[in-house]
C-alpha cells in the first residue's frame, strides 16, 4: 500500500530511528533520530590519487550556481529539470522534449533472489571480486568536489546509456547552497586501487529535476522525505562512451516485497571496493508523480545513487530504484516512476 509520509533526513546522526507516520505526527524533529545520505568523504590519500587524474570542471560557478531569478524560475517549472551548463527548461519545453521520448511500457518486477537481513542484524553483504563481468562493470564509483566546503566525496552510480550515468542527484546538486557539484568523474567496474576501463574524468553536463533543484532543504545536513522522491540526476559523457560495457535497463512502479540487488561502494569496506547486498522493499510513500521505498538490504555511506536492480530473465538488468540515505533500521531509496523513466529516457 502506497502512503504520504514526511521524513527528515541527517547527513551525520549516527544511530538513526525509523519513525513510524503516527510518531511523526507527534514528535518535532529535533527530538528524533533521523536518517542520512549515503555519500562517503574521501581520505587525503584517495584526494591525492584523484588529483593525479586531473579531473575537469564543468560548466563554471556561474552556470552551477543559480541566483534568486534562476530560483524563481525553478520554482515555477516543477517538470522541467536544469543542467550544470547554465540551461533551464520550462515546463513547456520538457513535455516537449518528453514527447520524442517512446512510450512507457508498464513491466513485471520480480527476480528470484532472497532477502537478507539489515547491518542492525547480519550483514550479509558479499564483494563483487570480478567487477568485469556484466552488469557489475556497468555499476559505478563516482567521486567529485563540493566547491562550498571543497571536500571531496564518493558516490556510485549505473551505466544507462552509451553516455548517460544514473545516480543520485545529491551528489550532484546542492539544494542548500543551489548549486552543482565539479570536478566529477566516473570509475566504471573499480574494484579496489584497479580501474578496469579507466576513469572517465571529462564529463560534459550534470542534470537534475527542478523538482530537486527546487526544494528548500532545512539546513547542509538535512533533506526531507519527498526530496528522496525525486533524488535522481545524471552525468552525460560523450556520445559512445560506455558503448562497450552495456547498461541497466529501467522499470518503472516496483510494488512492496520486490526483490532487489542492492550494490555499491560502501564506506566501511576497503577502498574501491564493490559489495553488493540482496533485500526487498518494505514500504513506498508516493509524492505526486514521484515516490521513495524503505527496504531491507544492507547500505553504508558511499553508496549514494547506487542502483537497486534485479533481472527476472537472468539477461536483462532492470533498475527500479536509487540508493538516497541510509539507517540502522531501514534504508531508503528513490523509486523509478513512470514520471522519472520518462525524464531519464529524455535526457539520454
Amino acid at each position: 500500500m502506497k502512503r504520504s509520509i514526511v521524513l527528515l533526513l541527517s547527513l551525520f546522526l549516527a544511530l538513526p530511528l525509523f519513525v513510524s507516520p503516527a510518531q511523526a505526527k507527534t514528535k518535532q524533529a529535533d527530538e528524533v533520530e533521523l536518517p542520512r545520505f549515503t555519500v562517503k568523504r574521501l581520505s587525503n590519500e584517495e584526494v591525492a590519487e584523484i588529483l593525479q587524474e586531473r579531473p575537469k570542471e564543468i560548466g563554471t560557478m556561474e552556470s552551477r550556481t543559480h541566483d534568486a531569478a534562476e530560483m524563481k524560475i525553478i520554482k515555477d517549472n516543477p517538470e522541467g529539470f536544469s543542467t550544470a551548463t547554465g540551461e533551464i527548461y520550462t515546463d513547456a519545453e520538457a513535455r516537449k522534449l518528453k514527447q520524442q521520448v517512446r512510450a512507457y511500457a508498464e513491466e513485471s518486477s520480480t527476480d528470484g533472489v532472497q532477502a537478507n537481513t539489515i547491518i542492525g542484524g547480519t550483514d550479509d553483504r558479499t564483494q563483487i571480486t570480478n567487477t568485469e563481468v556484466f552488469p557489475y562493470r556497468s555499476v559505478t564509483y563516482i567521486y567529485f568536489r563540493n566547491p562550498n566546503d571543497g571536500g571531496w566525496y564518493a558516490c556510485t552510480g549505473a551505466i544507462i546509456d552509451d553516455n548517460t550515468v544514473l545516480t543520485a542527484a545529491h551528489c550532484l546538486y546542492d539544494t542548500y547552497y543551489n548549486n552543482y557539484m565539479t570536478h566529477l568523474a566516473v570509475v566504471p567496474g573499480k574494484n579496489g586501487g584497479y580501474n578496469p576501463y579507466g576513469v572517465a574524468s571529462d564529463p560534459t553536463n550534470l542534470i537534475v529535476t527542478n523538482a530537486w533543484a527546487s526544494k528548500v532543504a532545512p539546513d547542509p545536513e538535512h533533506v526531507t522525505g519527498d526530496m528522496i522522491a525525486v533524488d535522481y540526476g545524471v552525468v552525460k559523457f560523450p556520445s559512445g562512451m560506455f558503448t562497450a560495457l552495456g547498461s541497466f535497463k529501467l522499470k518503472a512502479s516496483p510494488t512492496q516485497n520486490t526483490q532487489i540487488n542492492v550494490t555499491g561502494y560502501p564506506y566501511d569496506k576497503p577502498d574501491g571496493t564493490m559489495w553488493r547486498a540482496l533485500g526487498n522493499i518494505q514500504s513506498i510513500w508516493t509524492y505526486g508523480n514521484d515516490a521513495m521505498y524503505s527496504h531491507n538490504a544492507d547500505a553504508m555511506q558511499g553508496q549514494s545513487g547506487g542502483p537497486n536492480f534485479n533481472s527476472p530473465d537472468g539477461r536483462n538488468f532492470y533498475i527500479v530504484g536509487v540508493s538516497s540515505a541510509e539507517t540502522s533500521s531501514w534504508n531508503y531509496s528513490c523509486e523509478m516512476t513512470p514520471t522519472s523513466v520518462t525524464n531519464l529516457n529524455a535526457w539520454k
